[in-house]
């Protein structure tokens, strides 16, 4: 296993995680709608920096449609 490899299975283990406490606290102690728009915010920030980055370091890639 590579290093990029290990560090991928880690932040899916952290994301994972992050998941469950959320669960928790949106059942204990917020909203239920205010702690699933958290949710849905998070999850949608990691993949948007990730292609921006790919942007950032100079990659070339074409979007067909």
């Amino acid at each position: 296993m590579t290093r990029n490899d290990l560090f991928l299975a880690i932040l899916v283990m952290a994301i994972w995680g992050f998941n469950f406490s959320m669960i928790k606290m949106g059942i204990t102690e917020v909203h239920p709608l205010l702690a699933t728009a958290a949710r849905f915010t998070l999850a949608s920030f990691l993949p948007s920096f990730l292609f921006d980055a790919r942007m950032w370091l100079g990659a070339t890639y074409s979007v067909t449609v």
